[in-house]
Order: C-alpha cells, then structure tokens, then sequence
C-alpha cells in the first residue's frame, strides 16, 4: 500500500465535524483507500452500550470511496491536467452484508476501499470491507456505485 504523502482526510473530502465519520487515512492510491474510525461514545451516531449501528457502515465506506475520487483530483492538479473538482452521489449498493448488528464501543474499525470499475466519465464501482483493526472476518461489505460529477457541470442529474 502506498502512504499518504502527507495528505489528511480534509485535503480530500468536503465533509467537515460532524458529519466527517472518519478519523484516520492509513493509506491511499488512484484505485484504493484504507481508512480507520475509533468506535467510543462520542463518535457520531453511536447509541449508548451499544454501538453505533452497522447501517452506518455505508457511510464509512461511502466517505473512504470518495477520498479515492479526491486523490484522482489532487494527482491531476499536481501534473497540470484540467481537474475540476468532483462531487460523488451514491446511487446504489449491490450485497450489502453486514456481520453485526453494530460496532462495538471501544472497536478500531478498518475501512478498505477498491475502485472495480469506471464508466465513462461519470460512473464509478466501488468494493468496500470494514473489519475491526485486526482485519479479521469482514463485519460489513458492499459494492457501491457512485455517479461522479464535476462542480462546475450545470447539467442536472
């Protein structure tokens, strides 16, 4: 896995607190992403001596796919290409599987992230895993389809 060249979450994503979910970027290349987040009662949306609920997961996975979407972008700027920021909607999930009903309290979970395929311009597949820090069995799985447009397309979707 390549390092982060000394990027940070918020060099590749628009989200800010509190909607920001993710608390590390352990790694990131064109076509992947590995990020983590510290499970506590603090954590946004964790419910008391329970968790924060495995539906969330999408979002995790959501948020680490679009940090490869962002780094795409940075990696154009930096050879000059025209690289107009993007935004990304997810459309679509195909096999969400979770394994747990939610993230334990005190749980460092792994969000790892693979480009599968691009179509076009503006479509994007996503293979996401959340495992604890251990990288164990998968506690949450999923394809995510993602459409990607530019900020400044007027064009409506």
């Amino acid at each position: 896995m390549k390092t982060t060249n000394n990027l940070q979450i918020s060099d590749l994503l628009p989200h800010r607190k509190p909607m920001l979910l993710l608390d590390r970027l352990l790694s990131i290349t064109a076509t992947s992403a590995v990020a983590e987040v510290d499970i506590h009662e603090d954590t946004a949306f964790a419910e008391e001596d329970r968790g924060v609920p495995a539906w969330i997961g999408l979002e995790y996975m959501g948020q680490t796919a679009a940090m490869i979407g962002g780094y795409q972008a940075t990696i154009a700027a930096q050879q000059q290409a025209a690289a107009a920021p993007r935004l990304g909607y997810l459309i679509g999930t195909r096999r969400f599987r979770t394994h747990t009903d939610a993230f334990k309290l005190g749980t460092v979970l792994r969000i790892s992230c693979d480009q599968v395929a691009v179509m076009g311009e503006s479509l994007a597949q996503y293979r996401c895993r959340i495992t604890d820090c251990s990288g164990a069995e998968p506690l949450a799985e999923t394809v995510l389809t993602v459409v990607r447009k530019t900020v400044n397309d007027s064009s409506k979707l």
